[in-house]
């Protein structure tokens, strides 16, 4: 994931800069095209050199923890499942708010262009590309929760810092939150994979999805509708500085609820 992670950052730094030279030499229009050319190329990869040789021998039913082979349903109707795409949402919350408004924000506080705003953006997923690659290491050394819990931690005095006035301390703030959440974002899907394992992992990853989708949605919207009641950003990062802060509880939370169900079934395979 670390490596996934790594790459996609990479993508996120190339993707503007490709898009916007091909724009303002052809038009808006054929970049988009050569947006939907790059989709189609990753497709083409993924059917020529993808193989699922679990198939076979994979359950058919989801497996809560990798081992709980007494207690088989379906994804949809595993509450870790949910908590797992509320997690995942909450996660990315901040980076995703912050994407939208750092713009408006350097414009409206210190008074930046465009193009400073787009360079502070670009260096976030620069940071991003080798932070991906430090957690993931990590995660695969360390305890999974406690490494997840320790990144979105930091991402508490990351936002805390977003309402300042120094620009310096904005700049690194913001490509903290960036890269922080970025790198969270692509990890949850290995905690997903690795607390819930079978056939159903399809639709454990969509519900997952769900939540991001959702919260990538509403993130913005309530930081934008601080910003209107309050006329300026400082409410919105403090927000996001709150979700932080609760996704950690979150994290907590739903790491004992796995290891009691891990151990639940480890007695109930012991007695039978």
């Amino acid at each position: 994931m670390g490596i996934l992670g790594a790459a996609s950052s990479v993508s996120s730094v190339i993707g503007a800069p490709f898009g916007s030279s091909i724009g303002k030499a052809w038009g808006w229009r054929s970049g988009i095209v050569a947006f939907g050319c790059l989709a189609g190329l990753a497709a083409a990869a993924v059917w020529m050199f993808y193989r699922n040789t679990s198939r076979a021998s994979a359950p058919n039913e989801a497996h809560l923890g990798g081992g709980d082979s007494g207690k088989r349903s379906s994804a949809f109707r595993i509450p870790a499942v949910w908590g797992l795409a509320l997690l995942g949402g909450l996660i990315g919350m901040p980076s995703f708010s912050v994407t939208f408004f750092v713009a408006s924000a350097a414009a409206s506080v210190f008074k930046l262009d465009a193009v400073s705003a787009a360079w502070i953006i670009s260096s976030g997923y620069l940071v991003a590309i080798l932070l991906n690659l430090v957690v993931g290491y990590l995660m695969d050394r360390f305890s999974k929760w406690v490494v997840m819990g320790g990144l979105i931690g930091l991402l508490v005095p990351a936002c805390l810092g977003m309402p300042t006035h120094r620009l310096l301390v904005f700049r690194m703030s913001t490509v903290l939150v960036l890269a922080l959440g970025f790198a969270a974002t692509n990890q949850v899907y290995g905690i997903a994979a690795d607390v819930l394992r079978g056939r159903q992992t399809g639709n454990v990853m969509g519900v997952l999805s769900l939540g991001a989708g959702l919260c990538g949605y509403l993130g913005p919207q309530m930081l934008g509708t601080l910003r209107d009641w309050t006329g300026g950003f400082a409410a919105g990062w403090y927000m996001m500085a709150a979700v932080a802060a609760a996704t950690v509880c979150g994290i907590v939370l739903l790491n004992r609820y796995g290891r009691a169900r891990i151990q639940q079934a480890d007695l109930v395979g012991g007695a039978s």
